[in-house]
C-alpha cells in the first residue's frame, strides 16, 4: 500500500507541473547592425548620402518553430522604422521572415537620409572624401504578439519563458566616440558593419503561466 501510494504520489506532482521551464538564460536569434554608408537615388532621381542599418532573425538553432513577434522597430536618432505594416501582418524568425514562398533568411534593411524615413548616422566630407559618424546608438525593440511574455519551446525539450518587450542596443565602442561600421584595410569601398547580438532574456517562468 506504502509503494502504492508513492507512486500515486509523484503522478501528482507531475500533474502539478506541465511545462518543464527552462534553466537556459538566454536566446541569440540574431544581429543588429549599422552596415554602411553611400551614395542613394531616390525615386525622383536625387543622389544622397544614406547609411544603410539592418536586423537579421533567425532562431532556428534553438526554438522548435519560429518566433513571432508582432513588431520590430528601429530607432535611430528620434525617428522610428517599424515592420508591422501590409509587407508584415506579423514578423517572424523563419525564412523570409515569415513571408510564404520566400527561402531566404529573414534579414530587413532601412536605409537613412535626406527624405527617407530614417535619418543618416553619417555625412560625407566633400574634402576628404570620407564619412563621419555621428550616432552613438541604434535601438531595436521587439514586441510579442500580445506585448505580453510568452512561451518558445527550445530544442533542448525546455520550455522558455521570454518577455514581451525586448530592446536591444547597438552602442559605440569603448575606444570609440560613434557607432559606426569601420573599413576595411586594403578593401577600398568595403566596411566591416557595426553589429550586436539581438538576445531574448529568460522572465520568470510564472509570468508566462
Amino acid at each position: 500500500m506504502a509503494i502504492r501510494t508513492k507512486a500515486l504520489l509523484a503522478i501528482l506532482v507531475a500533474l502539478a507541473v506541465p511545462q518543464a521551464f527552462t534553466q537556459t538564460r538566454s536566446l541569440n536569434i540574431g544581429s543588429l547592425q549599422y552596415e554602411d554608408n553611400q551614395p542613394w537615388t531616390l525615386p525622383d532621381g536625387k543622389i544622397i548620402q544614406a547609411s544603410a542599418y539592418g536586423f537579421n532573425l533567425d532562431a532556428s538553432a534553438v526554438a522548435v518553430d519560429p518566433i513571432t513577434f508582432n513588431n520590430v522597430a528601429l530607432f535611430v536618432k528620434g525617428s522610428t522604422a517599424r515592420t508591422k505594416g501590409p509587407q508584415f501582418p506579423v514578423i517572424t524568425t523563419g525564412p523570409g521572415c515569415g513571408t510564404p514562398g520566400i527561402t531566404f533568411p529573414c534579414s530587413v534593411t532601412y536605409f537613412g537620409g535626406p527624405g527617407l524615413p530614417l535619418p543618416a548616422c553619417a555625412t560625407l566630407d566633400a574634402k576628404t572624401n570620407t564619412y563621419v559618424d555621428n550616432c552613438v546608438v541604434i535601438a531595436l525593440q521587439l514586441t510579442s504578439l500580445t506585448g505580453k511574455n510568452f512561451t518558445i519551446a527550445l530544442l533542448n525539450g525546455e520550455t522558455f519563458c521570454a518577455y514581451g518587450i525586448t530592446n536591444v542596443y547597438l552602442t559605440a565602442k569603448a575606444d570609440q566616440a560613434t557607432v559606426g561600421p569601420t573599413s576595411v584595410p586594403n578593401d577600398p569601398g568595403f566596411w566591416k558593419p557595426a553589429s550586436t547580438p539581438i538576445i531574448l532574456e529568460a522572465a520568470p517562468a510564472r509570468s508566462c503561466d
